[in-house]
């Protein structure tokens, strides 16, 4: 092992050992079917204890999933809690959450790696909407817009040790021929046991296409840890924990949006790690670890670690399933364990107590439809308006330098959710957004994920799958690079830094000092290859294709190896060979900063007409070095003479919220949206909005 590779394992290693001290959620995968040294009853029950010494933590395997029993379920998730609860080891002073044989201490054996084969949404005809990953697949936001109204989740400042204040909706109606904006109605929100509301959808009426309802999302206050973080394609770390976490979901009857109304609430079990809305039927993915009243974690004596098993031993499958509460009745099941799937390759030996439930809700009639629970990790999802793709990535064996990452999919039809298949890539889904990652377009799934070697240089590969017609896996169709099609994806050291699919293309820009964006030819999918490359000096975090021709890069500006202000850049891509950069700028010192660099939603986009686009992206802009804050604004660009293919940039001024002053050096570091309605542009910063029309920002109105 060289000096480079072994520093860079003791550094992984620190980060693994400091995520498991302060992470504090649970999160991985499969179920067994029999107990381990003991008999198991149809309730879930046991007559005679485990062999604590046989337990394993289940990991995440190359495999399909298939349905579970109530035995299969129950056992997995006893097997888990058992291994959660560091059964008392003596000699040891106390408990231990240990990974190894508690017999031999030795570490489990790694799992292989399996051998692989080697439009963009956001705007209606005359006002934007929230920008997302997939056409036709809405994403939640703290701001909806629906071309009348602003619905506007604020969430006050909270000073350590005071009452917490309340947070609240705030609706406001727009009229974009006066570039006003007038307040009708605020929703009080309660913050007693739930945070603050981060996340809105609107309700669409079937039948006059109207605002009928808002949907909100929120968590417990305890529900303070998302998905497990994940350093780079290495590791991750999980501490076990007695979960009281649970997920509101709330609807409001606007459709007098001057007297909104509560008409409908669920609460369920478990961490929020994501949403989805097609249609009016929502997608609720959350993560839950099961816990039993009176087990203790880590216990200090074997009287204590036979009381733990007592209580698992004693029972039910029912009892380990997250619940659901409607209009504050009595909870019930959200899933059943027949709805729940786990690896097809198990035994009575492993055990994982966690997780992922997907819940399909009609918001529009106000019920649930459809459920469904993996028992397994999930680390990133995908969804288009057919399905739905969670992926996991194996770390087990990352002291090899190598993993692996599975994919689930889930097909959505009118509101049920079904297994479909599964499919394996090498490597991970990188550190940033997964779902820019996966893409799905004419019934193939592509893929773009990342491993390593053993000197720690990054593979970067694309792989396309397919559904396989007599099995549940996704057959791989192609990968490159491959020995017909050697050309890298990015060059020795760099590391992914965007990817945006789009229809027979796919783009991404790898980065160390350079930015390369590469161009990918999809049309033949047994037989994609690199078509082309450009290098530029910076690279771009966000990709946003226009059309056919041309791609927006959001990113920064690098000079003499330092990194410098925001960077926006227009791309000529209209000959995949030969791509450009036909324009670019830049804005502020190197402290400077945009959320649309990583939150897509931060970016707004209008198409005016067929020749010119406007969008959107709020800057805070640091004059010299990382010191000097100047302001915060909501900057406003157009693409121009898109008809022709002579697209220009063009930079038409910014609306300023905050600026430095005597009294004020740093900004209020509020989250910022704009929105468009035809010539007029609305600048939502933190709970204020400001208005003023396209041709004049420096004259808005605000804050309202």
């Amino acid at each position: 092992m060289t000096t480079q590779v072994f520093t860079r394992y003791i550094y992984i290693l620190n980060i693994v050992i400091a995520v498991s001290v302060f992470s504090a959620c649970g999160g991985s995968s499969d179920t067994s079917s029999s107990r381990p040294g003991s008999s198991t009853s149809s309730s879930g029950s046991v007559t005679t204890p485990p062999d604590y010494s046989k337990l394993k933590p289940s990991t995440i395997e190359a495999k399909e999933l298939i349905w579970a029993t109530d035995e299969s379920l129950a056992l997995h998730l006893k097997n888990g809690l058992r291994i959660n609860t560091g059964g008392y080891h003596a000699g040891s002073g106390g408990a231990e959450f240990n990974l190894v044989d508690r017999a031999t201490g030795a570490q489990p054996e790694p799992t292989t790696a399996p051998e692989t084969a080697l439009d963009t949404a956001g705007a209606s005809d005359n006002y934007s909407e929230t920008n997302t990953h997939v056409e036709g697949v809405d994403e939640s936001d703290f701001v909806k817009y629906d071309g009348s109204h602003i619905f506007l989740a604020t969430a006050p400042n909270y000073t350590w040790g005071e009452e917490r204040p309340n947070a609240s909706i705030r609706i406001l109606a727009t009229n974009p021929e006066q570039a006003s904006v007038t307040g009708i109605s605020e929703i009080p929100v309660e913050n007693t046991q739930w945070g603050a509301v981060s996340e809105l959808y609107l309700v669409e009426n079937s039948d006059t296409g109207t605002t009928s309802g808002l949907a909100t999302i929120r968590s417990s206050w305890s529900a303070f840890c998302g998905t497990t973080p994940s350093i780079d394609d290495v590791a991750s770390s999980y501490y076990p924990y007695e979960s009281r976490d649970k997920v509101q979901l709330a609807i409001y009857d606007v459709s007098n949006p001057g007297e909104p109304e509560k008409s409908w609430t669920a609460s369920i079990d478990g961490y929020l790690q994501d949403s989805r809305k097609i249609g009016n039927t929502m997608y609720l993915v959350t993560q839950y670890s099961p816990t039993l009243p009176g087990l203790v974690y880590y216990p200090n004596s074997e009287q204590a670690a036979d009381r733990n098993e007592q209580i698992i031993s004693a029972a039910n499958v029912s009892d380990f399933l997250p619940t659901i509460s409607i209009n504050g009745a009595e909870p019930t099941p959200v899933v059943e364990a027949e709805r729940c799937l786990v690896p097809v390759d198990r035994d009575e030996f492993h055990g994982f107590a966690s997780m992922t439930t997907l819940v399909a809700v009609d918001l529009e009639s106000q019920q649930v439809t459809s459920s469904l629970c993996l028992n397994s990790r999930a680390q990133g999802i995908y969804a288009s308006e057919e399905n739905l793709y969670i992926g996991g990535t194996s770390n087990d064996n990352w002291f090899d330098f190598n993993s692996f990452t599975v994919i689930h999919k889930l097909n959505l039809q009118d509101g049920n959710i079904d297994y479909r298949s599964t499919g394996i890539a090498p490597g991970s889904l990188g550190w940033s957004d997964p779902a820019f990652r996966m893409d799905e377009h004419n019934d193939y799934f592509r893929v773009i994920s990342t491993s390593r070697d053993d000197a720690w240089q990054p593979i970067h590969r694309l792989t396309v799958f397919k559904d396989a017609e007599d099995s549940d896996l996704m057959e791989v169709v192609a990968s490159i690079p491959n020995e017909a099609r050697p050309q890298t994806i990015g060059k020795p050291n760099e590391d992914i830094y965007s990817v945006r699919f789009r229809g027979d293309k796919a783009y991404v820009v790898t980065f160390e000092r350079i930015d390369p964006l590469y161009v990918l030819d999809l049309a033949t999918p047994e037989d994609p290859f690199v078509a082309g490359e450009l290098e530029v000096p910076g690279f771009s975090n966000y990709l946003h294709p226009i059309n056919d021709n041309y791609l927006l890069g959001f990113g920064r500006d690098v000079v003499n190896n330092q990194q410098q202000g925001v960077k926006i850049s227009l791309f000529d891509v209209s000959n995949s060979t030969n791509p450009l950069e036909v324009d670019t700028m830049s804005f502020g010192g190197p402290g400077s900063y945009s959320e649309a660099l990583y939150d897509l939603r931060a970016a707004s986009f209008l198409f005016p007409n067929s020749d010119q686009l406007r969008f959107t992206v709020p800057i805070q802009i640091y004059g010299d070095g990382y010191i000097h804050w100047e302001n915060e604004a909501l900057h406003l660009f157009e693409v121009n003479g898109l008809d022709n293919n002579t697209a220009t940039l063009n930079h038409t001024g910014s609306i300023i919220s905050e600026e430095a002053s005597a009294s004020k050096f740093y900004p209020d570091y509020y989250t910022n949206r704009g929105v468009q309605h035809d010539n007029t542009v609305y600048y939502i910063h933190g709970p204020d909005v400001f208005a003023s029309f396209w041709n004049n920002p420096e004259a808005a109105t605000g804050p309202h």
